[in-house]
């Protein structure tokens, strides 16, 4: 069994970039977090790495850090397209959403629709009504989060994920944020997620209860699971 984690980085230029990636090089893909980030030169970015990269501008109200107009985050996600990325991460709740992916489809780039719950884990049925809401729009990937406010919510994650991940017409990544929610996290690929997220180090983490790559990689080890 394989599980793939996609690293993500961040920093205040490229220099921090690079020596961030030279620690995780054999992750199975990057996420860039562009919000998080200073100035960004996508196409030095697209040539650390043959692997999959992720562009991701989040949106403040899921979580992110972008204080930008939404034309400009648009224009950087244009940007990280035409450079070469191999996905763009646009959020269930982008304004004109379906125009949007319809313009990056044409640059070329894979989408990747994200939902985020920043402060409770949905219930079964809300999950599968995201789901449902995200594949109408015909994504390459779903990406639903919620946060752990106690341990059964790692169970409802991941029962979604398994009951719905084979019959998907898109591959799946859904798990728990927060302290609570690492269960999930580290679970989610043997559910039948696409893959989870980790962090280039342990002070580089992007949300609450991200494991940094080496400790995620150690536990599957431990586990017996192809990381």
């Amino acid at each position: 069994m394989k599980a793939r984690i996609c690293v993500t980085l961040f920093g205040r230029n490229l220099e921090e970039l690079r020596k961030n990636f030279r620690k995780v090089t054999d992750g199975d893909l990057f996420e860039i977090r562009v919000d998080l980030s200073g100035s960004l030169n996508f196409k030095a970015l697209r040539k650390l790495t043959s692997k999959p990269l992720i562009a991701t501008c989040r949106l403040k109200g899921e979580g992110g850090g972008f204080k930008g107009s939404e034309r400009e985050r648009l224009n950087l996600l244009r940007e990280a397209a035409q450079a070469g990325f191999d996905y763009v991460d646009l959020e269930l709740s982008t304004r004109n959403l379906q125009a949007r992916l319809e313009e990056f489809r044409e640059a070329g780039v894979k989408i990747l629709i994200s939902s985020h719950n920043l402060n409770r884990t949905p219930s079964f049925s809300q999950l599968k009504t995201l789901l449902n809401r995200q594949l109408n729009f015909s994504p390459d990937i779903c990406k639903i989060v919620g946060f752990a406010k106690k341990m059964e919510d790692n169970l409802t994650m991941l029962r979604f994920l398994l009951e719905t991940s084979k019959n998907s017409k898109g591959r799946i990544v859904a798990f728990c944020m927060g302290e609570l929610g690492l269960p999930s996290r580290v679970l989610s690929p043997l559910f039948g997620g696409y893959f989870t997220y980790a962090s280039a180090t342990p002070a580089k983490a992007a949300a609450p209860g991200q494991l940094d790559f080496k400790s995620l990689r150690e536990i599957y080890r431990k586990l017996g699971v192809d990381p």
